[in-house]
């Protein structure tokens, strides 16, 4: 007897030793169980082992989120919550931030964590109200510790912002920790002026791993008090632009620099603003034909384009060469309306063009310092015709030019067909040059004319004319 007692004991034993194993689910496991934040900065340490998912638990906007732990918060002012996530070992996880209201969860913000295991959020929190924070294992993942930290923001940017300096200003933004900086300009009306805003490489990052600027510059009107309020002018990172206030408009114009909620990673920037000058807005230098204008061009200040004007009183076959330190150039021609009529980067602009004004801006890249040297040539465009009589011919090139035809004299020969004979340089004045045909033989013979150009005319060829020589 007792031995059968000491059987059904061990498998008794035996039986619940799986049980025994099986770790619980964490404490925080359910939304209804939400460990609470009473006070910030507040560092959680916890861990996803064993955690589940609740029947009606919201799905992040990855659709991967797997078990998952509850944090709650109720706001005791207006401001920014900041949330830091660091995943240890090879934890996968999704960082979800909910405003909670009653029943119901809104999504305010979410994150997946990247190669290093990190994601953050930013929420914006209202005093009074609870907002719920989860971290969910991504499927697929293996469960792992965290450590996870809610802290108050920085109080938000607010007009004017401080005055840029001749230089600009450069800083560095980030989603979560630092999402704007504010800066002003004092600006006349009337008066022109240049803005650069351009995306900075980070330091000690390599070329190849630098992150795209994403990075808004918003300009707003004198006398904003909240950046809430319809700017006057956006631009993106890696913009340049001119702007003139208008009557009455003069004043110190805030401005704020805003990094999006959906670029990871810093933002670094740099603005500038300043007058504009004679080579910055119209009516442009002057440019001759055949004139080599030298310039230069600071990408990286505010100095990004010049601008040249020229007169074309003829068609024309118009080349516009650059040439400069670097290949990030680019040359856009306009007509004096302002339609764009072509462009090249990094390559020049060859194309037959109408009589009247135009425009061609040199402009540097976003960053880029460099001198260049810039031709104009415009070549009227001509047509060559030739006519025989009487053992002579004329070459007619229109319009009236100068300069140098080749007439090229040809025989017919029944069996082989046309056989050159000799060629001839006439010379052509007002339009017109006159040669002697040279026929030796009777038969058919032909010439063709070919206007050779000068710096000024561009060459053309006629086609052939024949006489039968009796």
């Amino acid at each position: 007897m007792t031995a059968v007692r000491s059987v059904v004991v061990a498998l008794l034993l035996l039986a619940l030793a799986p049980a025994a194993a099986l770790a619980a689910p964490p404490p925080n496991d359910a939304r209804a169980d939400a460990t609470t934040i009473a006070a910030l900065p507040s560092t959680q340490s916890a861990t996803t082992a064993e955690a589940t998912t609740e029947a009606v638990e919201p799905r992040s906007p990855c659709f991967c989120n797997a078990g998952s732990v509850w944090y709650r918060y109720v706001a005791a002012t207006n401001g920014r919550l900041i949330l830091s996530l660091t995943a240890a070992g090879d934890l996968d996880a999704t960082l979800d931030a909910y405003l909670q209201q009653r029943s119901q969860l809104t999504r305010e913000d979410s994150d997946v964590t990247d190669a290093k295991g990190e994601a953050s959020v930013s929420v914006r929190v209202r005093a009074g109200q609870a907002y719920l924070v989860r971290v969910a294992q991504r499927v697929g993942s293996v469960a792992g510790t965290f450590k996870l930290v809610f802290d108050a923001a920085a109080p938000e940017v607010s007009p004017p912002g401080r005055l840029l300096g001749r230089h600009g200003a450069s800083d560095t933004l980030d989603r979560v920790l630092k999402p704007a900086d504010a800066f002003s300009y004092r600006m006349r009306a009337g008066t022109t002026y240049r803005i650069n805003f351009i995306g900075l490489d980070l330091p000690g990052v390599d070329a190849d791993s630098q992150p795209a600027c994403r990075a808004a510059l918003d300009v707003y009107a004198p006398g904003t008090r909240d950046f809430a309020d319809e700017p006057v002018r956006g631009l993106d990172c890696g913009s340049y632009v001119l702007f003139t206030p208008g009557r009455g408009e003069s004043g110190r114009y805030p401005l704020r620099v805003l990094a999006p909620s959906f670029a990871r990673g810093p933002q670094r920037f740099h603005v500038q603003i300043a007058p504009a000058d004679a080579s910055d807005t119209a009516p442009g230098l002057p440019l001759t034909n055949h004139q080599r204008a030298r310039g230069a061009l600071r990408g990286s200040g505010v100095d990004r384009v010049d601008l040249y004007r020229f007169t074309v009183t003829k068609r024309s076959l118009l080349k516009l060469a650059v040439s400069g330190t670097g290949d990030d150039l680019t040359l856009r021609l306009r007509n004096d309306r302002g339609h764009l009529v072509d462009s090249a980067e990094g390559g020049d602009i060859s194309r037959r063009v109408r009589p009247g004004r135009y425009f061609v801006s040199v402009a540097a890249g976003p960053g880029v310092d460099t001198r260049y040297i810039l031709l104009r040539s415009s070549r009227t465009i001509t047509s060559t015709r030739v006519s025989l009589a009487r053992g002579g011919g004329t070459v007619h090139v229109s319009p009236g030019v100068a300069g140098t035809a080749r007439v090229t004299v040809q025989r017919l020969d029944p069996e082989f067909g046309w056989q050159y004979v000799r060629t001839v340089d006439v010379r052509v004045a007002g339009g017109h040059g006159s040669f002697a045909l040279g026929a030796t033989a009777v038969g058919r013979w032909r010439v063709r004319a070919e206007y050779l150009g000068t710096r000024d005319s561009a060459p053309s060829t006629s086609g052939f004319a024949q006489v039968l020589v009796t």
